[in-house]
């Protein structure tokens, strides 16, 4: 058996830890206290897999924001219905124009998709914390 311990210690302490990935203990040999903690991590998806309960967003192709299963749903609604929340004559913002009650969502720059204010709200709080979601970093 080989240590990955920098202390080069045998003795560990292992556990489920949050969002249920593996926390490694790496205890001293003499008092057995914590020296270090080695967390593994489910990266199957690449770097930017999602911590566990959470999906990517796909507002795009390239929307890599890890969200909850039902907000990548709404994500998928609101983009099946984007011409429809647009002014069909235009306006002041050009052909990418919201209907009164919609503005655009805002997930990505250049996102003009029509939503509803909750939406966009949303759509900022989840790409604030965007890195505090993600199981595994490059």
């Amino acid at each position: 058996m080989r240590s990955r311990c920098d202390n080069r210690s045998r003795n560990i302490r292992a556990r489920l830890g949050a969002n249920r990935l593996l926390e490694i203990e790496c205890l001293d040999p003499n008092t057995n206290t914590s020296t270090s903690r080695i967390t593994i991590s489910n990266c199957s998806y690449g770097p930017e897999t999602c911590i566990q309960g959470f999906v990517w967003r796909e507002a795009n192709q390239s929307d890599r924001v890890c969200v909850l299963p039902n907000i990548r749903q709404q994500t998928r609604n609101d983009n099946a219905s984007a011409i429809s929340r647009r002014s069909p004559n235009g306006g002041a913002y050009g052909p990418d124009t919201c209907l009164q009650e919609y503005v655009w969502r805002d997930a990505f720059p250049g996102d003009h998709t029509c939503v509803t204010p909750a939406t966009r709200q949303q759509a900022a709080f989840d790409n604030r914390r965007k890195t505090a979601r993600v199981a595994c970093r490059s």
